[in-house]
């Protein structure tokens, strides 16, 4: 299995390995004040976020626009694509205050990483 940073596609859509890209629908009010909360919690710089509802958005193979207004979708650090409740636990796991959350929307999945 080929890790990211030997993956020319996922290098051309800037995934990098120790980051988790979120994709987000910056026209929805919602959504956006969501990907904010991310932001401002990052402070280990784990997520990059991509608003999907620009014209020229940087979408993998996998995720066609529509789709990615429709639903919420992660490309984890480990090469998961996730969408709808996996995708926000996976977000939730990273910000410390939220990893109960996370757990909690997981459950019964057990693949949510520790960290």
């Amino acid at each position: 299995m080929k890790t990211r940073s030997e993956c020319p596609a996922c290098a051309a859509h800037g995934l990098e390995m120790n980051r988790t890209t979120v994709f987000y629908d910056g026209s929805c009010p919602l959504c956006q004040a969501e990907a904010g909360l991310y932001r401002n919690r990052d402070s280990n710089e784990k997520q990059r976020l991509v608003d999907v509802s620009v014209l020229d958005a940087d979408l993998p193979m996998k995720l066609d626009p529509i789709s990615a207004t429709t639903r919420f979708h992660v490309m984890s650090h480990v090469d998961h694509f996730l969408s709808g409740a996996a995708a926000f636990a996976d977000v939730w796991n990273q910000i410390p205050v939220w990893r109960l959350a996370a757990r909690i929307a997981a459950w019964p999945e057990k693949d949510i990483r520790r960290n």
